[in-house]
C-alpha cells in the first residue's frame, strides 16, 4: 500500500565531530517507510530529507532526494564547524496531496579538539587561610573549547598539578567543555614573599 508512516531503522554512529577535528564527521541514518498494515512500501517511493529547523552553520544532508529500496531509504548527514543537536526529518509526499513524516532523529555534533587560545582555568575562592588552617578548598575549573570557540567533546582528560598545598590530579570535561577539581590548602607552602600558589591545567591539542 502507499506510505502510511516512517520508522528510524538506526542512526550510525549517533554522535559526530566537528569538520577539520579529525573524529568521524558523517552519520548514515537509516528509516524504513511503511503502510498501513505495517509492511515495506514498495520500491520507487519518493522520500525527502530535511532538518526540522535551518541548520546554524553548514551542516548538510545528501541526498536531499532519493527512492525505497526493500521499503528503506539512507541519509547521510555531514557535521560544519558548529557543536549543536541536529534533528532530521524524512518526509513522503502521497498522491493526495498529503505528507507522511518521521519522528526528527537527533544526531549530536561534538566539538573538536582543545585549542591552546581557547584553553582557560579559573579560581573561586582565590584567597584562603592556608598558612593558618589546613584543609580549606577552592575549586579550579578549566574551560576547554576547540579553534572554532565550541565545547570540546565530553569526557576529554584534563590534568592539574599546583605548586602550594594539594590538588585532585585529573577530571573530564562535561557537555559545556568544563573539568573541575579540588584545590586544598596544605603543605607545601606556596612561596614567599607572596605566597601565591600556581594551578596548572594540561591538556592534548589536535598536535
Amino acid at each position: 500500500g502507499p506510505p502510511a508512516s516512517i520508522a528510524v531503522v538506526g542512526v550510525e554512529p549517533p554522535a559526530i565531530s566537528v569538520r577539520g577535528a579529525g573524529g568521524n564527521e558523517t552519520a548514515i541514518v537509516t528509516f524504513e517507510v511503511r503502510d498501513a498494515r505495517g509492511n515495506a512500501v514498495a520500491d520507487g517511493e519518493p522520500v525527502l530529507f530535511r532538518f526540522d529547523v535551518p541548520p546554524g552553520g553548514d551542516e548538510r544532508v545528501g541526498p536531499e532526494r532519493t527512492t525505497t529500496v526493500a521499503g528503506r531509504v539512507q541519509a547521510a548527514v555531514s557535521s560544519g564547524t558548529r557543536a549543536r543537536t541536529l534533528r532530521l526529518i524524512a518526509e513522503a509526499p502521497l498522491a493526495s496531496g498529503d505528507t507522511v513524516r518521521s519522528t526528527p532523529v537527533p544526531i549530536a555534533i561534538h566539538g573538536g579538539l582543545p585549542d591552546q587560545a581557547h584553553f582557560s582555568l579559573a579560581a573561586g575562592p582565590l584567597n584562603l587561610a592556608g598558612r593558618v588552617i589546613s584543609g580549606l578548598e577552592s575549586t579550579i575549573t578549566a574551560f576547554v573549547f576547540d579553534k572554532y570557540s565550541n565545547p570540546v567533546r565530553p569526557g576529554t582528560s584534563i590534568r592539574f598539578r599546583t605548586d602550594g598545598g594539594g590538588v585532585q590530579g585529573a577530571a573530564q570535561t562535561n557537555g559545556d567543555g568544563q573539568a573541575a577539581v579540588q584545590l586544598f590548602t596544605a603543605e607545601p607552602m606556596p612561596p614567599g614573599p607572596a605566597f601565591l600558589a600556581t594551578i596548572t591545567g594540561q591538556t592534548v591539542d589536535e598536535n
